[in-house]
């Protein structure tokens, strides 16, 4: 893996983007029309939105309530242990200790350089990955159930009662397309993506986490995601609620027998599919490099 440069921007053909989400309710269309065909050859893509999607995120730095975390040794990932449990965190102490854990991280190993790179940051994780030349532990908010702690998008019950029977704004109208219930009840608010029109998992009535039911990860510098398939070999969709974006590395359903076969003649059986934060409260979208609290739904 020392040899491997991966790329840190997406090329031109990963993105898709959408000027208007007015038909956005016809999201199985969608991406089967729009998304699948043009992206299969690469295994992922950026979906870019219009400007005037801002969803208001419902996780709130005031929310007392504790999520557990896994403490991630990212110096051993290569030796294929498992995590043991991390501490405890609102999600203001989890802000607290990653904004920390950086600057730290950046005032011993570049200066204390405020506008350090991508590249820089992912050249300290592979090395330390790689060489196991100096301990560096983090702790990782992953799977936390979004019915027990909360979800980042709006909910449809979350509606007043007159706000429900009212229009959602079409594009023409004259309200914003973008209020309270289209966030709530459009097809691209995770929690309504397994119900819209065309899913067959709207015909799944039992609540299943990460199948209907979307995770919510809290993640910092160096925090990490293992290579893997997804469950039952399903797309998977993510959506950054606020801080730094996130690296991505995918590997084209059609070259995984021989992804396998590299892990497998190398030895490297645990190899990390990773998420590198620059900071865990970041303006949204406004880095480039890395990502912190998300939505993920297989």
């Amino acid at each position: 893996m020392s040899s491997w440069t991966p790329f840190y921007t997406y090329p031109s053909k990963f993105l898709v983007s959408f000027p208007s989400f007015a038909n956005s309710q016809q999201l199985t269309s969608t991406i089967r029309h729009r998304i699948r065909d043009k992206v299969t050859p690469f295994g992922i893509c950026k979906i870019v939105p219009p400007a005037e999607w801002q969803p208001p995120c419902q996780v709130s730095m005031n929310n007392p309530k504790r999520f557990p975390t896994k403490h991630q040794q990212i110096n051993t990932l290569q030796q294929g242990q498992g995590f043991d449990d991390g501490k405890q965190y609102n999600i203001a102490e989890y802000k607290a200790m990653a904004d920390a854990f950086y600057r730290n991280w950046v005032e011993k190993n570049h200066s204390g350089d405020s506008s350090v790179t991508q590249e820089a940051l992912a050249k300290d994780y592979w090395n330390i990955v790689e060489t196991n030349s100096r301990k560096v532990a983090v702790d990782y908010g992953n799977d936390l159930d979004t019915v027990n702690y909360c979800s980042g998008f709006l909910k449809k019950a979350s509606l007043d009662p007159v706000v429900k029977t009212e229009p959602a704004g079409p594009a023409g109208s004259t309200g914003s397309v973008f209020d309270e219930k289209f966030y709530a009840t459009t097809g691209w608010n995770l929690n309504n993506i397994p119900t819209t029109k065309g899913s067959l998992l709207q015909y799944l009535r039992t609540p299943i986490n990460g199948i209907n039911v979307p995770w919510l990860y809290v993640g910092m510098l160096f925090a990490s995601f293992c290579w893997h398939n997804e469950d039952n070999y399903f797309y998977s969709i993510s959506y950054n609620h606020f801080g730094a974006t996130k690296q991505w590395y995918c590997v084209p359903g059609d070259r995984a027998a021989n992804f396998e076969k590299v892990l497998t003649s190398t030895n490297a059986f645990l190899l990390v599919f990773f998420l590198v934060s620059s900071c865990f409260l970041a303006i949204l979208f406004q880095q480039a490099a890395y990502k912190n609290l998300f939505h993920k739904l297989t």
